[in-house]
């Protein structure tokens, strides 16, 4: 979705200014084909064309939010001795270069399991097409978990999930292919993680 701002219609259409220049750095760079610069040429003069709409500027607006929305999460800047403990769950995690990687933190109440999930969280979302993190899990239904872990991947409302065998067969299906990072918080029976991620042979990809 090319996006041409605060350049004059002159300068594309002429391949002048700094557009010019950009193009013929482009161009060196990766040495296109002439019949490829043609065309580049021909779309850039119909493109002077077209001029701005405004519900166009709205819905590339819309689209780029969704796209780049943060997934960070907020953390309390007291903090006391964590950073040993991240460290340890980063460097868990790097030794696996293939395949999914599942790890659990498990510890007595108050300890600081979920702010250590979700400081781990925040540094490695940026690597991730997708991600979520859902709470409270021992206290969710499974059937509205499903449902939430699908609808947060995929960024929109799914309809309601009735039963739990129907919303792994969703999640097998929909979120199988996806680069997906995923904090489960507050675990207290695995059959919570059979029904939202899979266990033995996971769900997941790479």
């Amino acid at each position: 979705m090319p996006i041409f701002y605060n350049i004059a219609p002159s300068e594309v259409r002429n391949q002048t200014g700094s557009y010019g220049e950009a193009i013929n750095l482009h161009i060196n760079k990766w040495r296109y084909t002439d019949e490829t610069i043609h065309n580049w040429k021909l779309g850039s003069f119909a493109i002077t064309t077209i001029r701005g709409k405004c519900e166009f500027t709205e819905e590339v607006v819309w689209k780029l939010l969704i796209e780049l929305k943060k997934n960070y999460l907020a953390v309390s800047n007291c903090l006391v001795e964590m950073d040993d403990q991240v460290d340890q769950i980063m460097e868990k995690i790097s030794e696996q270069t293939t395949g999914t990687n599942i790890v659990g933190i498990h510890g007595m109440g108050g300890v600081g399991k979920t702010t250590l999930a979700t400081i781990v969280y925040n540094k490695l979302s940026a690597d991730f097409d997708n991600c979520c993190f859902l709470s409270n899990i021992r206290e969710t239904k499974i059937v509205s978990l499903q449902n939430q872990l699908i609808s947060k991947v995929l960024r929109m409302e799914w309809p309601s999930i009735n039963s739990i065998n129907e919303g792994i067969t969703e999640i097998k299906n929909r979120l199988s292919s996806k680069n997906i990072l995923i904090v489960f918080d507050d675990v207290d029976q695995s059959t919570q993680l059979e029904a939202l991620v899979g266990t033995g042979q996971c769900w997941f990809g790479r």
